[in-house]
Parts: structure tokens; sequence; C-alpha cells
């Protein structure tokens, strides 16, 4: 297993990144960093494959606007480097998570397009109050998320377990259990990429995104990759 990321929104809840730190210690033991601020808090376990030196999480722009969580590898990202390169885009690491942010910062969301890899990643855009969340075309790399029930903020994590860890969000156990998506596994050994066996949690879809917006504390998700059609995200 290749780092995990976590993280939620709203006010500072005592020891939740705490829960998702050691929760997912087993998937990157070489660093941890975090990031805060009154709208977001981040975690990042990393196990250390590019830059070693540099390549420690959470990332920033450089105004420091955007902030990145990311697990995975992109591909192509030594192209993409290239061509942002060319636009005149600077970098000061060898990390592909660099290029991912600033290729989200160059070309804004449609450069999901142009990503060739496994991941899933979080980009906090304070200049828009917007988080967005994203998942590899194949669903390589996890992502779960949950809405808190009272104020609608949006937590998610690499692992479904790390979510159910946090209590105050899963009430009463059995009032949760999502017996649709129990009919499913058992029924076709598969569940619909979105269900969870809670109600409470989802995954993010293969080749989706979701933008979170931090004043509204509304989401939206959409797909920018079908395996049924080429057509990119518009």
């Amino acid at each position: 297993k290749m780092c995990s990321i976590s993280g939620y929104t709203g006010n500072l809840r005592a020891g939740v990144l705490g829960i998702f730190k050691e929760s997912l210690h087993h998937r990157g033991p070489d660093d941890h960093g975090i990031f805060e601020d009154n709208l977001v808090h981040l975690s990042m376990n990393r196990l250390a494959i590019i830059d070693l030196e540099n390549g420690n999480q959470p990332m920033f722009n450089d105004k420091r606007t955007m902030v990145i969580i990311f697990n995975g590898e992109i591909y192509n990202y030594i192209e993409l480097k290239k061509r942002l390169n060319s636009e005149g885009v600077n970098f000061s690491t060898s990390s592909d998570t660099e290029v991912v942010l600033k290729a989200y910062e160059k070309w804004g969301i449609d450069f999901l397009n142009e990503l060739n890899g496994m991941y899933a990643f979080a980009i906090y855009d304070m200049g828009i109050s917007k988080m967005i969340l994203s998942r590899d075309k194949m669903g390589e790399k996890p992502l779960y998320y949950q809405l808190s029930k009272n104020d609608n903020d949006l937590f998610f994590a690499s692992e479904y377990n790390s979510l159910k860890q946090i209590t105050d969000l899963n009430p009463g156990e059995h009032s949760n259990f999502n017996y649709d998506a129990a009919a499913w596994y058992f029924g076709y050994k598969a569940m619909p990429s979105e269900k969870t066996i809670s109600k409470n949690i989802h995954k993010l879809s293969p080749g989706s995104f979701l933008i979170y917006d931090l004043k509204s504390k509304k989401n939206q998700i959409k797909k920018y990759y079908s395996v049924n059609s080429k057509t990119k995200f518009k």
C-alpha cells in the first residue's frame, strides 16, 4: 500500500486527526504531515517513493493559496511537467504531487483528463473556498467520504475503517447498516462503486471528482471518465 490521505472540514474536532494518523500509519510509515486552518484539517501518511527529500506533504503552490495531499503515482508526470514548464510554470521538487497541484492551478479541473496513473487526492483551493477530491479512472486507489448529519461537514479517508472510528459520526451501528449494499454483495460478490456496508459512508466512484463548497457546505460529484466513452469532461 502506498500512502494515505484523510481530513475533514469545519470546526476543530479534538482527536480526529490523531485517529486518522494512527489508523492509517500502516499505509505510510515514512512521514506524517498535517495542515489546519479555520475551515480545513488535513492529514497525510507517506510512503516515500519519488523525491525522498523534498516530496513531503501537505504540499503548497508558490502563493500558498492551494494545498494538496496525494496518494498514488502519476505515470506521465514527467511529460506533464515539461508541458507546464513550456507554459511558464516552475517547480521546486521532483515530485509528481507538485505536478498534480500545479496542473490544477494552471489548467483548472480539466487537468484530470491529462492524468495517467493511479491516485486519490484532495486539493484545498483557498481562493474559491472549495475542497476537491478525486479518484483515478479505474479506482485503483481508494477514497471514502462522509457528511456529518448535524452540520454537513465533509470527512474523508483512504480507508473505510478510519471513518468508522470517529464515533460521533456513526451513532447506532445497527440503524446505519446498509442492507441494500449487503444484498448486492451476497448476490453478486460485489457492490455498486459508491456504496459501502454503511449507509453513512460512501466511496467516491472511479473516474469521478467531488467539489465541496466550504461556504454553503454543499457538494457536487461529477464523472470525468467512463470506460464506455472517451469523451472528456466538459
